[in-house]
């Protein structure tokens, strides 16, 4: 046999050994039939080995929660005794109200002024030390014979003026035409050691210009106001169309009045200040 043969003769022997040994690898083991109770067949709890997990558990640590308790302290602050007010709640919300006082009184940083004898309503507290002006309510109209009283200062001069309005009056009711306004110049008062007469508004008081045309103008936005119907509108503007036969329906009434006071304070620096008293004037109404 030469040398050829030979290669292909354990070539074949290589390849037909490498056969078999595949089918016996692939060949299914036998084990038998199952048979109840055989431990080696069934896994139980009583083999523990064949109930391992090959996967690793996870155990995170999460640290314990500590029960929340309130200290005393806290306790404490929690418990609100509603019982009792509570100290400077809105303290800057509240306003006084206005009250009644006899005499009118406004102690400014270098001037005192006062009226006394009249009812007038003012808002209390009032720090007149840092103000250069004051208003007040007259409760009644009457201010004949008053006087204007300088308690401290030196008051160099006093001066008033006053506003006025249209009011009609008639038996359809009472209609105040505060656009139809007149506001007078400064006039000086006349006084003495301190003391100064109110006058001026005891005669004739000055009244705004007007016509017909201006004064229904009034009338209609004065009904717009107090929202007065479209008939009664038409009443009003129809009762004004002769004025000279209805002199009796327009009225000249004072608004308020104001005092103008210029004086120097202690350095002798020239400082005014300004006094506005408003007076009762007749609201909107209707005769029924």
């Amino acid at each position: 046999m030469n040398i050829k043969n030979r290669w292909f003769v354990l070539l074949a022997f290589l390849g037909v050994a490498a056969l078999v040994a595949c089918n016996e690898q692939g060949k299914p083991e036998k084990h038998g039939p199952i048979i109840i109770g055989d431990t080696a067949t069934i896994v139980t709890e009583a083999n523990p080995s064949n109930l391992q997990d090959i996967v690793k558990d996870l155990h995170p640590d999460i640290p314990a929660s500590v029960p929340h308790t309130d200290t005393p302290q806290q306790v404490k602050a929690a418990i609100v005794d509603t019982s009792k007010p509570i100290a400077n709640a809105n303290k800057q919300q509240v306003q006084s109200p206005l009250v009644p006082e006899t005499g009118l009184h406004a102690n400014f940083a270098a001037i005192g002024f006062a009226i006394p004898g009249i009812n007038i309503k003012t808002t209390k507290p009032k720090d007149f030390s840092k103000a250069t002006g004051a208003t007040f309510q007259l409760l009644d109209a009457n201010l004949n014979g008053k006087t204007i009283s300088i308690t401290k200062g030196n008051i160099l001069k006093v001066s008033q003026r006053y506003q006025t309005i249209i009011v009609l009056k008639n038996n359809l009711g009472t209609l105040p035409l505060e656009t139809l306004n007149y506001l007078s110049d400064w006039a000086e008062l006349k006084g003495a050691k301190g003391t100064y007469a109110i006058t001026g508004i005891n005669g004739k008081l000055e009244t705004a210009d007007f016509n017909l045309s201006s004064l229904q103008r009034a009338i209609s936005k004065s009904a717009r106001k107090h929202h007065i119907s479209k008939s009664l509108e038409r009443q009003w503007l129809n009762s004004v169309r002769n004025t000279r036969a209805n002199k009796k329906t327009i009225n000249t009434v004072m608004r308020y009045i104001s005092w103008k006071l210029d004086a120097k304070d202690d350095k002798g620096k020239a400082i005014s200040y300004q006094v506005r008293l408003d007076l009762p004037t007749p609201a909107f109404s209707e005769e029924e």
